[in-house]
C-alpha cells in the first residue's frame, strides 16, 4: 500500500513538472510588450528598426529602453496605415535555447500619424510622448 502511495506521488510530481513553463521567468520587458501587443515572448533581446522607404536597417534598440518608453498609449482603430518603419522584435539565435515561446514579431510605425501597430494591424496605439521622444532620439522621425 505504501509503495502504491509513493508511486502515485511520484507520478503526480512528474505530471506537474511536465506542465511547467520551461522558459525563464519573464522580465518586465517581455511582460510589457506581451501585454501591449498580445505577443507571447519568453525572452526579447533585439528590437531592430528598419526604414521601409529606404529598405535599410537604421538601428538596433535596447529592448528594455524600448519597453520602458511605451508609457501609457491609447488604443485606436485604424483603417489606413502608411508605415515608415518596422520594429522587428526578436529572440536571438543564441537565446532561443532559453525560451520555447514566440521568437519574433513585427510592429509597424507611421511617424506622420504617430501610430504603432502589430503587423496585421489588429492592435494599434497612438504613441505616448515618451515613446515618440524615444523613437526620435533613435533616428526615427
Amino acid at each position: 500500500m505504501k509503495a502504491i502511495y509513493l508511486l502515485l506521488c511520484m507520478l503526480f510530481i512528474l505530471f506537474l513538472s511536465g506542465c511547467v513553463d520551461s522558459s525563464p521567468l519573464r522580465s518586465h520587458v517581455e511582460v510589457q510588450i506581451n501585454q501591449a501587443f498580445k505577443t507571447r515572448f519568453g525572452l526579447i533581446d533585439h528590437v531592430i528598426v528598419k526604414d521601409l522607404k529606404k529598405n535599410e536597417t537604421l538601428t538596433v534598440l535596447n529592448p528594455e529602453l524600448f519597453s520602458n518608453s511605451l508609457g501609457s498609449m491609447k488604443r485606436v482603430k485604424i483603417h489606413l496605415l502608411n508605415p515608415d518603419y518596422s520594429l522587428n522584435i526578436k529572440t536571438s539565435k543564441e537565446s532561443k535555447e532559453y525560451s520555447r515561446e514566440q521568437i519574433k514579431a513585427t510592429l509597424l510605425y507611421d511617424s506622420k500619424k504617430e501610430i504603432i501597430c502589430t503587423k496585421n494591424k489588429k492592435i494599434c496605439y497612438e504613441t505616448s510622448d515618451s515613446l515618440r521622444t524615444f523613437l526620435i532620439d533613435n533616428k526615427m522621425k
